[in-house]
């Protein structure tokens, strides 16, 4: 494959296989895994924004479907420094 086009990795769903594709020398990655976990209402990492408490965060995702949406960003913004 040329150097100059970008390596997309389809399907990857855990942290760490974007950091192993990482360290292989791919580009972009499609994973459900950010989006899908929140959908269940677990965040990737204990640390959550500071904006929210996880008791409203637990309400919202028992609730309403802004906890998934806050979840949802909180996990994606999680898995950005693996990229690098």
């Amino acid at each position: 494959m040329p150097e100059d086009k970008p390596r997309c990795v389809m399907g990857v769903g855990y942290p760490l296989d974007i950091v192993v594709c990482s360290a292989l020398g791919a580009d972009i990655y499609d994973s459900v895994c950010p989006t899908r976990t929140a959908r269940f209402g677990t965040a990737l990492v204990p640390e959550v924004c500071m904006n929210y408490t996880w008791a409203y965060i637990h309400c919202l995702v028992t609730k309403d479907a802004m906890g998934s949406q806050l979840l949802s960003y909180h996990n994606l913004n999680c898995m950005l420094p693996l990229q690098t």
